[in-house]
């Protein structure tokens, strides 16, 4: 596929990170890789926005992602409302999947001030995918 620069949007990027890294189990990671993905893509295709920020922040017994953006923003009611076909499956798919991994989803938006997205993951619980595997 060709890409020019039009097509193409550009953010200002700011990534940051607290705290002493360390890994999730493996299968925690593919998921948590996958459901920031779609944050990113979300970003790129609807936000209208100039710049995007990513904080990772390592604790003891928590490691929290928070993306925001200074985009367009949206009203989440009716995100939340519409039929899947409609709108919404992305968000929908980011919270069944943080879920799967022991985590949960914030997520904060305000037309024309941007969309906030907080991923939590309790690193001391298991796993729920890997648990109904077994």
């Amino acid at each position: 596929m060709n890409c020019n620069a039009s097509e193409t949007k550009k953010f200002e990027t700011e990534i940051t990170v607290n705290g002493n890294r360390y890994t999730l189990e493996r299968e925690r990671e593919i998921i948590l890789f996958r459901i920031i993905q779609e944050i990113l893509n979300n970003a790129l295709k609807h936000s209208q926005a100039q710049h995007l920020n990513v904080h990772l922040e390592y604790s003891p017994e928590n490691f929290s992602v928070t993306v925001s953006d200074d985009g367009i923003g949206f009203d989440i009611s009716v995100i939340k409302n519409a039929d899947l076909d409609q709108s919404g499956s992305g968000l929908r798919n980011i919270s069944r999947r943080i879920e799967l991994i022991g985590g949960n989803c914030e997520l904060v938006s305000k037309i024309g001030k941007g969309t906030t997205i907080n991923l939590h993951i309790n690193r001391l619980i298991e796993n729920k995918e890997q648990n109904s595997i077994s």
